[in-house]
């Protein structure tokens, strides 16, 4: 599943350069991706290794591990990204909607535990 994320991720960098337009998409693009596919992919994992049984038992089982340590290292890339990406916007209305995408991105990943909202404002904050 991360060589797929990641061929995805590939594929959407393909062509990028660092104009303010091209920036804009691609940062979109991203953020699109790692919503739906991390999503997708937390849940799978969570359906197939994740025994909730033992959850309820012992707490200290928690799935924290490979899991989450796999999917903050994907986080962690994509606010590199991110931060790498907001200086090329030029106009309000694209850091406003990379913004949104970004925190609905983080909010729809707080479902499974995943919410980086939090991590988000620093970058914007310097960019504004």
């Amino acid at each position: 599943r991360d060589a797929w994320l990641q061929s995805s991720i590939d594929d959407a960098r393909q062509g990028a350069a660092p104009s303010s337009s091209v920036s804009y998409s691609h940062l979109c693009k991203l953020t699109d991706l790692i919503r739906m596919h991390m999503f997708e992919i937390v849940t799978q994992y969570r359906a197939i290794f994740l025994d909730f049984s033992s959850l309820q038992e012992d707490p200290s089982s928690e799935d924290g591990g490979l899991l989450y340590g796999w999917a903050h290292g994907r986080l962690s890339s994509y606010l590199a990204v991110l931060c790498r990406g907001l200086p090329n916007l030029r106009e309000g209305n694209q850091i406003a909607s990379v913004l949104d995408k970004a925190m609905y991105c983080g909010a729809y990943l707080g479902r499974e535990g995943l919410d980086f909202r939090g991590c988000l404002a620093p970058h914007f904050e310097q960019r504004v």
